[in-house]
């Protein structure tokens, strides 16, 4: 069997695009795409089946509504993202986005569906989050590099935040003790218990019924179960679980959607060259057997084009993001540094 390789576009081109190193072409930034297609040439040239995931408006922020509130969507990263998902269909490379969910969802239905036929399943994404998939032969590799690698072997260290974490109750953790980044508080319950002590007797509670597989540790069922019968809630508190449940897990695959991996041989490597020749990759084009980087006339001008929507403000306007005044100075300034 051969591996799998799942991404977290979103987050791989925000990495991309807020790091060090800046890239454009024509004038628009693309350290977000350079960032997707270094990963991904590097599996497609390894034979192996990828998956790429978007995200989308959550559900969830009609449950909780400054669920990650402070996040302020990026218009170089939007823009990015949209011009990736019109080349990659091009290039005959499915991009799963669905309304109202999010890019984790899509993940975890991968993993799901698909992780026990292939070797190794490997999760590109640096949101820790995602680690609720991890497993074996399904591992977490954080984009920057600098991470740890999450396996089912090193979770508790690998995962490392102020009270350590239990194989694999992530989730389990971010119900009770909340999560900072996702505007998720830690729970108030009745009864004077602490966040930490309810995630620890949900772990000592796992124990003392042999559940801790990672059908029983991921399940949100068991979560469920225990507010109801381990006598710590309140029946205000359950629903307030309850709640967190939704909001926290991953979200049920709906029954119309269809996701299927591609390799190598399915996509139309010219078209997905020209992705590679916006980001002068020539090494990755070279491992995919490509002699030479061109891009069509009509692609270069659609990328002008989205360029000027971005630099004038009009991207911004159009999907109803916070406009800056000073749209046509910061690009610029911004992204100076041609290849």
């Amino acid at each position: 069997m051969k591996n799998l390789y799942i991404f977290d576009v979103s987050g791989i081109v925000y990495y991309g695009t807020t790091g060090t190193l800046s890239y454009v072409y024509k004038g628009m930034q693309v350290s977000g795409i350079k960032a997707l297609t270094g990963r991904l040439t590097a599996a497609l040239a390894e034979h192996a089946d990828v998956i790429l995931a978007f995200d989308a408006r959550s559900f969830r922020k009609d449950l909780l509504d400054v669920y990650k509130g402070d996040r302020v969507p990026n218009r170089y990263v939007g823009s990015q993202l949209d011009l990736l998902m019109e080349m990659l269909e091009k290039a005959g490379i499915p991009c799963y986005k669905f309304d109202g969910y999010e890019a984790d969802d899509i993940i975890s239905w991968a993993v799901k569906e698909f992780r026990n036929s292939y070797t190794n399943t490997c999760i590109y994404s640096n949101d820790y989050d995602v680690a609720h998939n991890v497993q074996e032969r399904v591992y977490l590799k954080p984009i920057d590099n600098k991470s740890n690698i999450v396996t089912h072997r090193n979770f508790a260290s690998a995962v490392s935040r102020k009270d350590d974490i239990m194989f694999n109750t992530i989730s389990a953790h971010k119900v009770f003790c909340g999560c900072t980044s996702d505007r998720v508080p830690a729970i108030k319950v009745s009864g004077g218990y602490t966040p930490v002590s309810i995630y620890r007797r949900f772990c000592r509670f796992l124990h003392e019924n042999n559940l801790t597989t990672y059908e029983a540790t991921s399940d949100p069922r068991i979560v469920a179960i225990f507010a109801n019968t381990v006598g710590l809630f309140s029946d205000k508190d359950k629903q307030e679980v309850y709640k967190r449940i939704q909001i926290i897990y991953p979200a049920n695959k709906p029954e119309d959607v269809q996701i299927k991996p591609v390799g190598l041989d399915s996509i139309d490597k010219e078209a997905y060259s020209w992705l590679l020749a916006i980001g002068k990759d020539y090494s990755a084009a070279k491992a995919l057997g490509i002699r030479a980087l061109n891009i069509p006339q009509d692609v270069d001008q659609h990328v002008k084009a989205i360029y000027d929507l971005v630099r004038t403000g009009a991207y911004s306007v159009d999907r109803n993001l916070e406009v800056d005044p000073s749209y046509e100075v910061d690009s610029e300034m911004m992204f100076l540094k041609e290849f």
